[in-house]
C-alpha cells in the first residue's frame, strides 16, 4: 500500500521499480503480470492512497536484497532482512 501526502504531484508506476538480488543481479518488473493484477497507474498522483502488486520473475535460487523505486530526482530503496 502506498500513501501520498504533500501538495506536489508525483508519478507512480510499476515500471519504475527494480529488484536486485544479493549477488548483484537486477530484475525489471513483469509488466504483464503487474498490469493484470490491477496495479493502479497514476501519471499525476496528488494524494490519497493506492495499492497494487508488482511482480518480478527471478531465478528460484536468487535471494532478493534490494527493491528500488526510481522517483525522478532520486531513488527509494527498500531492503529485505531475514529474522
Amino acid at each position: 500500500r502506498a500513501e501520498k501526502d504533500g501538495i506536489m504531484p508525483v508519478v507512480f508506476s510499476p515500471y519504475f521499480f527494480r529488484l536486485h538480488d544479493c549477488d548483484g543481479g537486477g530484475y525489471s518488473p513483469d509488466a504483464a503480470a503487474s498490469r493484470a493484477n490491477n496495479f493502479e497507474f497514476a501519471i499525476f498522483w496528488f494524494g490519497g492512497d493506492t495499492r497494487g502488486d508488482v511482480y518480478f520473475q527471478i531465478p528460484a535460487s536468487a535471494e532478493p536484497c534490494n527493491l528500488i523505486y526510481h522517483a525522478g530526482l532520486g531513488e527509494v530503496h527498500f531492503s529485505f532482512t531475514t529474522p
